[in-house]
């Protein structure tokens, strides 16, 4: 505020003091508009991150399902494989023992 000035006129003085206040007023609403801007720019910013980090975490989930299911996949495959050998190897035996059997007991070897 301004304070008296010697001389001046008591209503030039009011107008002053008017325009000095309706200036300090409408100084106030800008830092306050820039304020509420900045924290709706810092709202929107943290959204953008919470954003970015559930469509990380959504990556990441994905991956370790895939990596999982892959592996399951690998080691069903695995063990299918290994079963198949050991049938095979079986088979093997048996086919290779049979006539020898089949020989002792006087039968005919039969063909699998």
């Amino acid at each position: 505020m301004i304070g008296e000035i010697p001389g001046m006129d008591s209503q030039v003085q009011q107008q002053g003091q008017q325009l000095m206040h309706q200036q300090q007023m409408q100084q106030q609403q800008q830092q306050n508009q820039q304020q509420d801007v900045q924290q709706q720019q810092v709202q929107v910013q943290s959204n953008q991150s919470n954003q970015q980090a559930m469509e990380i975490q959504q990556q990441v989930q994905n991956s370790q399902q895939q990596q999982a299911q892959q592996q399951v996949q690998n080691s069903q495959q695995q063990q299918a494989q290994q079963i198949q050998q050991q049938v095979q190897q079986v088979q093997q035996q048996v086919q290779q023992q049979q006539p020898m059997l089949l020989a002792s007991s006087g039968e005919e070897p039969m063909r699998i």
